[in-house]
């Protein structure tokens, strides 16, 4: 039914079908409001929204709800966007498709818009706290999909790696592997002896003579300097005193040597002593400092149990002497045996650390004075019986 004008009807109305009409206005709806059902039969105003705010429905009625209230569902597809695009909001009133960033990118915002980026391009900010962590703790992977705090370790330790996880270690528990290039060290300091150079092809060890001798002079060259390894006649500078005149120009030098030579070069052997002229010493021998004094008894006896021989060394022990030179090893030489004096008179003979026994020959003779002393008082005695 189409009607250009009113329609007054005195009793009921009915149209079969639908009718058209343009209402001028509904009466107790404010401009803006919308007609709605509100029940069977009923219909009433709905009061348009405040600014922005959407009609939505929630099944049985329509309300204005602000759209930050709003729960997306699933888009079967948005019309322009590729797999794996994003809907962004790219201006005012605009809206745009962002295609799916490159794989490991991560979605970045520079203030106004969004950009894939790689993670290695990323400058991380400071984080307030990290939950689980203490203080100095480090957040590591401990295994696929899965990241741990690692504490701090105790003062001094290193974090090393096994291979597959990292644990603190003490500095000493690391053993470095050979270098590549040689290492070269160096003494410093006026006057000092250049040093050694180790290609780092095997074990090393660095000892006085391989990094150089000494100077008392330079920088950080202070103190006193004594020999403490090799030989006099090798060491350069000691103390500011040539090594030739140190031991009689050093008064109370404490100094230990393992073999020394005077005059002549060192054996090798361990406490040995070999000079090519005088040695000149004097024992201590005061009677102030000796108590318990006893002539030697039967001093006449005990030489009597003890021989003077001449002998041949053994090649065993001239080998440990260097071999035999004439002047310090004779292989023919004269002596006594060191059992036959143990046996008689025992201050006189000690057993050195190889287990061999030594004779101090001026300890003998005491023994042949109180010997002669005797046989003199014998023959003393003979004359008197005549």
């Amino acid at each position: 039914m189409l009607a250009s004008g009113n329609i007054t009807a005195g009793g009921n109305l009915y149209i079969q079908g639908i009718m058209y009409g343009t209402a001028t206005n509904v009466a107790g709806g404010a401009a803006g409001s919308l007609v709605i059902q509100s029940g069977a039969g009923t219909t009433t105003m709905l009061p348009i929204g405040t600014n922005a705010t959407v009609l939505q429905s929630n099944g049985s009625t329509a309300t204005w709800v602000a759209p930050s209230t709003l729960t997306a569902g699933t888009s079967t597809n948005v019309a322009g966007g590729a797999a794996g695009s994003l809907h962004i909001q790219s201006g005012a009133g605009t809206t745009t498709m962002l295609p799916i960033g490159s794989t490991g990118y991560v979605l970045q915002s520079n203030g106004s818009t969004a950009t894939w980026v790689a993670p290695s391009t990323l400058t991380a900010g400071t984080s307030t706290n990290v939950a689980g962590g203490a203080a100095g703790s480090l957040h590591i992977q401990s295994g696929a999909g899965t990241t741990t705090m690692l504490p701090v370790g105790a003062a001094g330790t290193l974090l090393q790696s096994n291979g597959t996880t990292a644990t603190w270690v003490t500095s000493s528990t690391i053993t470095a592997n050979a270098v590549t290039n040689s290492l070269t060290i160096n003494n410093s300091g006026a006057g000092s002896a250049s040093g050694s150079t180790y290609n780092g092809s095997g074990a090393i060890t660095i000892s006085y003579n391989s990094i150089g001798a000494p100077s008392t002079g330079g920088t950080n060259a202070t103190g006193t300097w004594n020999i403490v390894a090799g030989t006099a006649v090798n060491a350069q500078n000691l103390g500011g005193v040539a090594a030739a005149s140190y031991l009689t120009s050093v008064p109370n030098a404490s100094t230990q040597v393992s073999s020394l030579g005077v005059g002549t070069a060192a054996s090798g052997t361990g406490g040995e002593i070999r000079a090519t002229g005088n040695i000149t010493a004097y024992y201590s021998s005061d009677a102030r400092l000796k108590e318990n004094v006893q002539p030697i008894p039967n001093a006449l006896n005990s030489i009597d149990k003890i021989n003077g021989v001449t002998f041949d060394w053994t090649a065993d022990f001239l080998k440990d002497q260097g071999d035999e030179d004439g002047y310090f090893v004779r292989k023919h030489d004269v002596g006594v045996i060191a059992q036959e004096i143990q046996a008689v008179l025992p201050e006189a003979v000690a057993e050195r650390e190889d287990g061999y026994l030594a004779v101090k020959y001026d300890r003998i003779v005491p023994l042949l004075i109180q010997a002669i002393k005797e046989l003199k008082a014998e023959v003393e005695t003979l004359k008197g019986n005549k």
